[in-house]
């Protein structure tokens, strides 16, 4: 049986197609779905650079320059934004795919691959809508309405822990969910096992992604 990667219905229908999954000898469309959702984030990258989304502290030093380097202060900030949004994604798509499949023995690692996509396509929704909200109202990209980043403000000054609030999402709870879902079905286990050991993956990625976009210097001055 051979099995074609659908995102979409991955996420609509979990249990069926993970079942599919699970069954099937060879897994296909892993590749061109990566490649899509690759240039997909790319583009979500030089949209939000493109209208200034997340430019305010840049923008606070741009006086100083001359138009020329004005310019290319924002190629280079788009290009590294667009970078960045594709190598991230990467890493977490390939580093918890043989996270899952060392930490569970009865797991295949094209089928976890097959799995980490319809999660990358759950943050992609996520990153759509954020970029809607941030364009549209003007938020704060650490403060999105659909995480615990919009308490951040509230709670703190400190921009890190406002990162670290915005990983808790709805979109982030239901990437857990489908990965539960995933693997309850390819594996044995225990389902407490199974939902400690997808929270701490994602968590582990969380703290680094936190620290990529904020880092705390201030905690390292005297």
């Amino acid at each position: 049986m051979i099995y074609r990667s659908h995102p979409w219905k991955e996420l609509l229908h979990p249990n069926t197609t993970f079942g599919q999954l699970k069954e099937a000898e060879r897994v296909k469309r892993v590749i061109p779905i990566l490649l899509l959702f690759l240039f997909f984030s790319a583009v979500l990258s030089f949209v939000r650079a493109y209208i200034g989304v997340g430019t305010e502290e840049l923008a606070k030093y741009l006086p100083r320059y001359t138009d020329e380097q004005r310019t290319l202060l924002h190629l280079l900030f788009a290009g590294g934004h667009i970078v960045g949004e594709m190598v991230a994604p990467l890493l977490f798509f390939f580093i918890s795919s043989f996270a899952f499949y060392a930490l569970f023995e009865e797991t295949n690692l094209a089928k976890l691959i097959a799995v980490q996509l319809s999660v990358w396509f759950i943050f992609l929704i996520g990153e759509a809508v954020s970029l809607l909200l941030e364009w549209a109202f003007g938020l704060d990209t650490l403060v999105s309405p659909f995480s615990l980043g919009v308490w951040g403000p509230y709670l703190t000054d400190d921009r890190f822990v406002w990162a670290l609030l915005r990983s808790v999402s709805l979109f982030s709870v239901w990437a857990v969910y489908i990965q539960v879902v995933a693997l309850r079905t390819f594996t044995n286990q225990s389902i407490g096992r199974i939902v400690a050991t997808v929270i701490a993956v994602d968590l582990v990625f969380a703290f680094f992604a936190a620290v990529c976009t904020e880092f705390p210097f201030e905690w390292f001055q005297s």
